[in-house]
């Protein structure tokens, strides 16, 4: 069962990874893939409503989660919103 936290821990200046920000808003923890051991599994905070706006439902493949479009380190969005 996942746990909506009303605030953040951001305690060593961690930011969500989709906004970039470590804004006082609602958070869930998302497991980090390929870092699973003996049942358990490092997770990063991540803000509930930007979670929620990443995610797309494509017909034939479920619910998946669009590129991230914030972090600066993101360089097919920076390319998309080039003027």
């Amino acid at each position: 069962m996942t746990k909506i936290f009303e605030h953040g821990n951001w305690s060593h200046n961690e930011q969500c990874p989709i906004c970039g920000t470590n804004d006082d808003r609602q958070v869930v923890l998302i497991g980090i893939a390929g870092t699973e051991s003996g049942g358990t599994m490092p997770a990063i905070e991540t803000h509930l409503d930007c979670l929620l706006d990443a995610l797309r439902y494509y017909p034939d493949g479920g619910i998946i989660g669009t590129i991230a479009p914030y972090p600066p380190n993101n360089r097919i969005a920076e390319a998309e919103h080039e003027d």
